[in-house]
């Protein structure tokens, strides 16, 4: 639901709002089913069928809304178990490579706070939620 958001070019509120914001997606009747199916698969093998047609729909609707660099979906494998997924390192792979600016495509992997930080305390203070951001912006160059 959230990639759908940023394919969609569409804020993501928080979560009291989400589900509400998400129902308002052009996508969104067609994905909601797959979503629905998921929530509701009796076994594993079906909600991972409708986990990879969920992402499956996605990867297509990037390119569909013609997002840069975005490339055709494919399966991915590990070491010959028998799970599917779609390769979604290569898919972002592909979107980053898009990015023109060398500056901006070496920035970290993540985005703004609120896309990784639900708590209204942080996020309703700028001071708070530059802080979060700082730290982890320091975590990954220690990291590296």
């Amino acid at each position: 639901m959230r990639l759908a958001m940023l394919v969609e070019r569409r804020y993501a509120p928080y979560p009291k709002w989400f589900g509400t914001a998400f129902a308002r997606l052009p996508c969104a009747p067609e994905l909601r089913e797959t979503l629905e199916q998921i929530l509701s698969a009796p076994d594993w093998p079906k909600r991972e069928a409708g986990l990879f047609d969920a992402c499956w729909f996605i990867a297509e609707l990037q390119m569909a809304r013609g997002v840069p660099g975005a490339i055709a979906p494919s399966v991915g494998s590990l070491r010959n178990r028998p799970f599917r997924f779609v390769d979604s390192l290569q898919i972002g792979n592909a979107l980053r490579s898009a990015i023109a600016d060398d500056e901006l495509r070496e920035l970290p992997e993540f985005g703004a706070a609120d896309q990784f930080i639900s708590s209204n305390f942080v996020l309703a203070v700028p001071k708070f939620s530059r802080a979060a951001v700082t730290a982890l912006l320091d975590l990954k160059a220690e990291l590296k």
